[in-house]
């Protein structure tokens, strides 16, 4: 269907079937790793972040989803947005004002874009 606006398609498989050989044909973005979760523990974001860096898609954000300090969100924020993968994960019509300053960081979202 044509929408007359470009939509971006992220896939998801979990990087089972090796996406980076295949889904440019079908999406911009694609899944590596298992799904994250909203800490800072072995299986969350600080052990998969570091490696999540060289991937395209390291899953949404969950900056603001309560699992974390700001500062460790301030963080997550941006490695996402060094990875090229700032997909907001949280509820934008109740985050607080704290949730938005990171998400709204102008300066981390032009590395985001590239215009740093």
């Amino acid at each position: 269907m044509r929408t007359g606006r470009p939509i971006f398609v992220s896939l998801c498989e979990w990087g089972d079937m090796h996406p980076a050989l295949w889904a440019d044909k079908f999406g911009k973005s694609w899944r590596t790793t298992f799904d994250i979760n909203d800490s800072w523990e072995r299986y969350g974001l600080w052990s998969r972040g570091q490696i999540r860096m060289k991937f395209i898609d390291p899953d949404m954000l969950e900056v603001g989803n309560g699992g974390m300090s700001n500062d460790k969100y301030i963080v997550h924020f941006s490695l996402w947005a060094a990875s090229k993968a700032l997909i907001i994960g949280c509820d934008v019509s109740s985050m607080t004002k704290e949730t938005l300053a990171i998400l709204g960081n102008e300066e981390v979202i032009a590395v985001n874009q590239g215009m740093m």
